[in-house]
């Protein structure tokens, strides 16, 4: 007579788990070996006139998805792994699938190990140096064509302004020569006076 423990049914959480599966990988265990499980493990079917319910797992169902586990985590397919727990299969050829899949898994993993190895490694102070040399290269000459315009922009303004202060000085000697002459020569009788006069020479030179 079996205990009541072994006609304990198990929720799904506890079996994905036990199993270290995630829950969509268990959901693709009970629909792809439905058959092997029990009733209330298999998913329930539109058409078969059973209410939606949870899906629970027997002491069985568990055992049976982990000897599936096993095979698929060993290269074997969906089918194979079905034949070999119903003791359908070739003993012969799945045992040459199996050592297929772990062959074919062995030269991928030797492949990514050789495409890791022909990456390079990236130095990010390296690269960042390469990256300041190419700015400067880049931006160099427009930085020094800007400088040497500035240079000449800088040399025309001390030209200007060495006219202006030339000029200055011209009006400053115009003026006391204007001074000198108001005060030697008397106007004529109906000249201008000689607060006109200085008023058109300061209006001829520009200085208000």
């Amino acid at each position: 007579m079996k205990s009541a423990q072994s006609f304990r049914l198990y929720h799904p959480r506890e079996v994905a788990e036990a199993l270290g599966l995630a829950p969509s990988t268990l959901r693709i265990y009970a629909a792809r070996f439905q058959d092997l499980l029990s009733p209330d493990a298999r998913p329930a079917r539109p058409d078969d006139g059973r209410r939606a319910r949870h899906r629970r797992y027997t002491s069985d169902d568990v055992v049976v998805l982990q000897r599936a586990k096993a095979l698929l985590d060993a290269g074997l397919t969906y089918d194979a792994v079905s034949r070999q727990i119903k003791g359908d299969g070739d003993p012969i050829a799945i045992q040459w699938q199996t050592t297929v899949s772990s062959s074919v898994r062995r030269r991928r993993s030797a492949a990514d190990a050789a495409a890791h190895a022909a990456v390079p490694s990236i130095d990010s102070e390296d690269i960042l140096t390469r990256a300041n040399a190419a700015v400067a290269a880049a931006i160099g000459p427009v930085l020094q064509s800007i400088e040497e315009r500035l240079a000449t922009l800088d040399e025309r303004l001390t030209v200007q302004q060495e006219a202006i202060l030339d000029l200055a000085s011209r009006i400053d000697v115009l003026r006391s020569r204007l001074d000198e002459s108001d005060d030697s020569t008397p106007t004529r009788p109906g000249g201008p006076s000689v607060e006109r006069r200085r008023s058109w020479l300061t209006h001829i030179l520009g200085n208000d």
